[in-house]
């Protein structure tokens, strides 16, 4: 597509992003980890995102630990992801399913800060009365904020505010 239509439309090819939510945010993670496309697109914005990993299984799934395959053909790849704490359909906590296994939220967050040679160490801000922690990554390389993840309480898989039935 980005060929397509760099061949026949004037585009700011420095300028293209990659975004999606749940499928699609799995899609826009699978394009950042892409050797070639990676260096096609500026920015990456999953929401939501199934962060399936290929080949794993759902009988042995560790979420907290998993290996994440990854081999972008650039560095740092500016990564922006949104998740929900009450999201039952991709669950932030991670764990088994569709027989594969997906990384807790975090846990892939981090594996991106780490790639990216930012480390572990985050920046964690309360917004909105503390329904919102902000966490940015690659302040202490003069960066910060280019791995960002937004966790929002009591979000569900639909964006709605998750209200329990007692």
């Amino acid at each position: 597509m980005i060929s397509h239509f760099s061949e026949r439309y004037c585009i700011d090819t420095t300028r293209i992003y990659a975004a999606g939510k749940s499928n699609g945010g799995g899609l826009t993670n699978m394009l950042a980890c892409d050797k070639n496309l990676s260096t096609q697109i500026a920015a990456f914005a999953p929401v939501s995102g199934a962060f399936y990993i290929p080949g794993s299984s759902s009988k042995d799934c560790d979420p907290e630990h998993i290996t994440i395959p990854c081999s972008p053909g650039r560095y740092p790849i500016p990564m922006l992801e949104f998740h929900g704490s009450a999201d039952f359909t991709i669950p932030y906590a991670g764990g088994p399913r569709r027989k594969e296994c997906l990384p807790t939220i975090p846990h892939w967050v981090r594996e991106w800060s780490r790639r990216d040679q930012y480390g572990l160490t985050n920046v964690t801000t309360q917004l909105h009365g503390g329904h919102v922690q902000r966490y940015q990554y690659g302040g202490e390389q003069g960066n910060l904020g280019i791995i960002t993840h937004y966790l929002t309480d009591g979000l569900n898989h639909s964006w709605r505010k998750y209200h329990s039935r007692e």
